[in-house]
């Protein structure tokens, strides 16, 4: 088993489900007492919202490339970024580390080949929503059209993630509001939809009876796993 080094704590409620999540997997894999080797750099969270509301993205990715590094000096063999937004800046990391990275983006468009779909609805924060390189990245690796909400939506979706969930806070009404932003992308053709977000599964169900609900936190950790466990 290679050892993986997560880049968490954006949020850290997410983080935990990454850690559950991952070592549960290697327990189902491998059986008896088998869990995860892991190396695990939670990061403070408020410090780097403060990055990115200033556009200084570049600035982002130097600070996440050198927590990556960090980790690979300290015995990583595997690196990933527990987050969707901010793998903006994953071109960044994987031009400094030396190790395998496991993409959130790669590991989500092939379960949606997988599915055959081709049109999928993307739910996330403003930034994975309206900017071009999640949507870009889907369209010219996997040949998907992806649809988001409109920017009402997004305003009202990116608030409930920052404000409700990455607090752990859990609100029928805003469970509502994701609901219809899911409901209105299906009426657009959409067969599937990504919680773009890794705190979105905390409030969305995933066994939605007329579509394919791809939680993205699910499906990295389980791309973690195979890395760790792939024979070099």
């Amino acid at each position: 088993m290679k050892t993986l080094g997560l880049i968490g704590g954006m949020s850290y409620e997410s983080t935990l489900v990454y850690y559950k999540l991952i070592n549960q997997e290697i327990k189902n894999r491998l059986g008896g007492l088998n869990s995860a080797r892991l190396l695990l750099y939670s990061v403070n969270f408020e410090e780097i919202m403060k990055i990115p509301t200033t556009e200084n993205w570049e600035q982002l990715g130097s600070h996440i490339s050198d927590i990556a590094l960090t980790l690979e000096k300290a015995g990583a063999q595997v690196l990933a970024l527990g987050t969707n937004t901010v793998h903006k800046i994953a071109p960044q990391i994987m031009q400094k580390i030396s190790v395998p990275f496991v993409h959130i983006i790669d590991a989500t468009g092939e379960m949606i080949r997988k599915e055959n779909i081709k049109n999928i609805g993307l739910l996330g924060t403003k930034t994975t929503m309206s900017d071009s390189f999640y949507k870009d990245h889907l369209k010219e690796k996997f040949n998907l059209n992806v649809f988001i909400p409109p920017m009402t939506d997004q305003s009202e979706i990116h608030r409930i993630i920052f404000e409700e969930l990455c607090h752990g806070i859990i609100k029928d009404a805003s469970r509502s509001v994701l609901q219809k932003a899911i409901g209105d992308l299906q009426l657009r053709g959409c067969s599937g939809i990504i919680l773009g977000c890794t705190e979105l599964p905390m409030i969305v169900r995933k066994n939605h009876p007329t579509l394919k609900i791809f939680d993205t936190t699910e499906i990295h950790a389980r791309a973690c796993v195979d890395h760790m466990l792939k024979e070099d």
